[in-house]
């Protein structure tokens, strides 16, 4: 086991119907992976007989803070240099670029100021870089902070966490926080070799399959999948998931928690 990064695996108990086709993808098309594998959730946990998987569980239901406040006590719980930041959604379709992760952890071992290399193209206000193969994100850039499959250095991300914030608020206001600090983001380039390829977006949309070429995909692969369970999702179709209402005072509140 090398104990240098580990992978994390973003998930909560509600998507749990999910994690067996995750681990699918991943067992096939990752199947030389040497770094421990973890699963963070809420309460529910997951076990594979094909390989090791740690269920990570920081919350209690009268816990006030979320996703950020399990993410960073899950990874103040590791003691790996560096964390691959997967969700849960991300079937992967074809095999992961090995030695590319092994060349971005030496470029993060050789300098310190890198903060992490995110696998996703398509950014805005970026520069050429020293690496030939990649972008590097200007300070002031949206979404310089990403969700999308990257690896970090664990303790860059600690900082830039806040107890209180959902993904999309990390997304956001995280990306505005960021500015303060002089760490290197990189982003792949659009033409170069994706390290981690899998359905753009991710294969769930508003708690739903991600239209037909999902379904298609999983069936192709022999999974019997239940898609009227969840429903599939199209462009345009109404949102189902519910939004969570906040008053002006509680959204200032948080606007000026997520900024110092």
């Amino acid at each position: 086991m090398d104990k240098r990064c580990s992978i994390l695996v973003c998930s909560c108990d509600k998507n749990e119907d999910i994690w067996p086709y995750f681990f699918y993808f991943f067992k096939k098309y990752y199947p030389t992976c040497q770094f421990p594998v973890y699963l963070n959730t809420e309460t529910k946990g997951y076990s594979d007989s094909d390989m090791p998987v740690t269920s990570l569980h920081a919350h209690k239901p009268s816990d006030p803070e979320g996703w950020s406040y399990r993410l960073r006590s899950y990874l103040n719980a590791m003691d790996s240099e560096y964390v691959i930041i997967l969700l849960e959604d991300f079937f992967f379709t074809d095999y992961v670029r090995v030695d590319e992760l092994e060349c971005c952890m030496q470029r993060m071992d050789e300098d310190q100021s890198i903060a992490n290399f995110i696998f996703d193209s398509g950014r805005h206000m970026c520069h050429e870089s020293e690496f030939p193969e990649y972008l590097i994100q200007d300070r002031k850039a949206p979404f310089r902070l990403c969700l999308q499959a990257g690896i970090w250095r664990r303790t860059t991300l600690l900082k830039y966490l806040r107890n209180h914030e959902n993904p999309w608020q990390f997304e956001v206001w995280g990306s505005k926080r960021a500015r303060r600090w002089k760490e290197k983001s990189f982003v792949l380039k659009e033409n170069e070799p994706k390290v981690f390829t899998y359905p753009s977006g991710g294969a769930i949309a508003d708690n739903r399959w991600r239209g037909d070429e999902i379904c298609k995909f999983m069936m192709e692969n022999g999974l019997n999948v239940d898609f009227t369970q969840r429903g599939i999702y199209y462009p345009g179709d109404p949102r189902k998931t519910e939004i969570v209402r906040r008053s002006f005072v509680q959204k200032v509140w948080q606007v000026f928690k997520s900024l110092i």
